[in-house]
């Protein structure tokens, strides 16, 4: 097993004499096995390196595979420059995490534009295949691989690699769960997500981590997505990692700093039994093992059909649509790109059937039994694809004993957000998990609804519009030395699809969050009214039910929300609510104004008549 590094620099590219020894390109490197199979970790702009290096090889390999962690930019900048790729004969493999909203394919090919890029992708020479992954296992010849997500913005993974009886893990670009980690380092705590990817690292013989921060630096870089090197000395040191080489070095770091870092973590294992080896990883470093059990060698965990990484490839997927009072569902289909085949009767739905077999079906229904009778309408022509999706989508949740003996893997709940659309077809075509989820309707949802009218025609007060407009500026005043000019405070109504702004309180530099037209199924209030509790979300980007949420990774990107619920004759109606674009903590003397205002205003929302 050899390991070599052509790329250790985190964020930017950072050429010049204070980074001749550890080097100034970003991520990028090179695994063998024995028996020749290639992997490459990341395509930053070392990716260039390694290709020149490989074309001056007397019989340079034609085939290799790219294992991407995620697509931000120094993750990713090589590829375009990387030469195999114009060569004929050649074959290549591109494994990475999708986004939220792009296959891996898509964002690959949107880096190589004519916006950004004179050559695009399609003027590749070599065959690159491109694959989205999820958690799981898959193999690359002899190489097994077993994948992880780790905590960053954007969809990130981690890999977890068997090659030739050593296990190397690469874990760069992923940020502690634990402020508390961050800062001090220490043990996770059992049950933790810190003591899970503590698990992913276990007995590993190389770690390969993300440590671009230290402790004294960590507290004005929360949420940026990167380790500090207390947490991954004392976590690798818990793993019992054989060797632990630092990575994804800050741009702004010399080679005389990481000297003086190295020296700083070794320091903490000294004397420990057992102590993990470290190092900081650096360009043109070599790592080569020879051991005698070279094939035949037993992965981690077995690679089984129901826990392979691999997902269904999105590009061009077939998705049938019998769903004629939801047209719409035909452009969340096109935006994730796939084809939507759409029927407005059930024989052009058969028909359909017949010419393409479809990975995924919606049919639109009244509950179970009519999806039933319109399915064998639909698939009697027989054929079915090996991995199929049947989607009943009604305005009712039908109860669990009238879907088990139904053909219907998945139901979607009209009515429902375009972003929500989006997200569950991407689900339903990877057969991958859901990264966000939309608010749950409450059960006593027609008696809320009365009373979102009650609050509604209460409103048509002037003064007691007023009145609330007051409320909502002296939350803001009151959550001010909190946070920045950025904060917004509102009061919200949740409709049956909507939430409705019925006043604001914007600083000097309004988040540009929106607060008219947002949909029910993509509100965070939403959330407080189905659980008619508070939510207070300090950070989201820490929080594993919020952080891919399109609020939070879109244009907006909320950083922190807090709501509390409104109610009208016992029934929740709305939120009181403050948001920003960085993370904010609430004490108990401002948690407990809030609740006040909360009370204030819902006794002014339920005078109406």
């Amino acid at each position: 097993m050899k390991i070599r590094f052509w790329g250790t620099r985190g964020s930017i590219a950072k050429a010049g004499q204070s980074t001749l020894r550890y080097g100034g390109n970003t991520s990028c490197v090179e695994i063998r096995s024995a028996a020749g199979d290639l992997i490459i970790l990341d395509a930053g702009t070392g990716l260039h390196g390694l290709a020149q290096s490989l074309l001056r090889e007397p019989t340079a390999p034609r085939s290799g595979s790219l294992l991407i962690s995620h697509t931000h930019w120094d993750h990713i900048q090589g590829i375009p420059f990387f030469a195999p790729f114009y060569q004929p004969g050649q074959r290549w493999s591109i494994f990475g995490p999708s986004g939220v909203h792009k296959s891996l394919d898509e964002l690959l090919h949107g880096q190589m534009s004519q916006d950004y890029f004179p050559v695009a992708m399609e003027d590749f020479n070599a065959k690159v295949d491109i694959c989205d992954l999820k958690e799981g296992h898959f193999s690359v010849g002899d190489i097994s691989v077993t994948t992880q997500y780790l905590n960053h913005p954007g969809v990130t993974i981690g890999y977890r690699i068997v090659v030739d009886g050593e296990t190397i893990v690469y874990s760069t670009d992923h940020e502690p769960h634990s402020r508390r980690l961050a800062c001090c380092g220490g043990a996770p705590a059992p049950g933790s997500e810190d003591a899970r990817h503590g698990d992913f690292l276990a007995g590993a013989d190389v770690v390969i981590h993300d440590a671009q921060y230290t402790a004294e630096e960590y507290d004005k870089r929360v949420g940026w997505g990167h380790s500090t090197l207390e947490y991954v000395t004392d976590l690798a040191q818990h793993a019992d990692v054989r060797r632990l080489m630092l990575f994804h070095h800050d741009p702004n770091r010399s080679d005389g700093e990481l000297d003086r870092l190295v020296e700083r973590a070794r320091a903490r294992v000294a004397g420990k039994p057992g102590a993990t080896s470290i190092d900081a990883a650096a360009e043109g470093q070599h790592i080569e093992t020879w051991v005698s059990r070279l094939f035949g060698v037993a992965p981690d965990r077995p690679l089984d059909d129901d826990s392979s990484a691999i997902g269904v490839r999105r590009r061009g997927a077939d998705v049938l649509l019998f769903t004629p009072s939801y047209p719409r569902l035909a452009k969340a289909v096109h935006d994730v790109g796939h084809t939507a085949l759409v029927a407005g009767q059930l024989a052009e739905a058969e028909a359909h059937w017949r010419a393409s077999r479809p990975s995924v079906v919606l049919i639109e229904a009244s509950g179970p039994e009519e999806f039933t009778q319109r399915w064998r309408l639909i698939s009697a022509s027989g054929g079915w694809p090996p991995v199929m999706t049947r989607v009943l989508v009604c305005q009712n949740e039908p109860e669990p004993e009238r879907l088990s003996d139904a053909p219907i893997d998945a139901v979607l709940l009209t009515p429902f957000s375009a972003a929500y659309a989006r997200c569950r077809v991407q689900v339903w075509t990877t057969q991958s998990p859901s990264l966000w989820e939309r608010p749950p309707r409450p059960s006593n949802e027609a008696e809320r609804l009365g009373q979102v009218d009650r609050a509604r025609r209460a409103l048509r007060d002037g003064l007691i519009r007023d009145e609330l407009q007051t409320h909502v500026d002296l939350a803001r005043t009151l959550l001010a030395p909190l946070a920045s000019d950025d904060l917004v405070t509102a009061i919200h109504l949740i409709g049956a699809e909507e939430q409705e702004a019925v006043a604001q309180a914007l600083g000097a530099r309004p988040n540009t969050t929106p607060t008219d037209g947002v949909h029910r199924d993509d509100s965070f209030c939403g959330h407080v009214v189905a659980r008619d509790a508070p939510l207070e979300i300090e950070d989201t980007l820490n929080s594993a039910e919020f952080r891919y949420h399109p609020h939070v990774l879109g244009g907006a990107g909320l950083r922190a929300y807090v709501g509390v619920p409104l109610r009208v004759q016992g029934a929740c109606v709305g939120t009181l609510c403050a948001w920003a674009d960085h993370p904010i903590s609430l004490d108990d003397r401002h948690r407990a104004s809030l609740h006040q205002l909360a009370r204030l205003i819902s006794l002014r929302l339920s005078g109406g008549s």
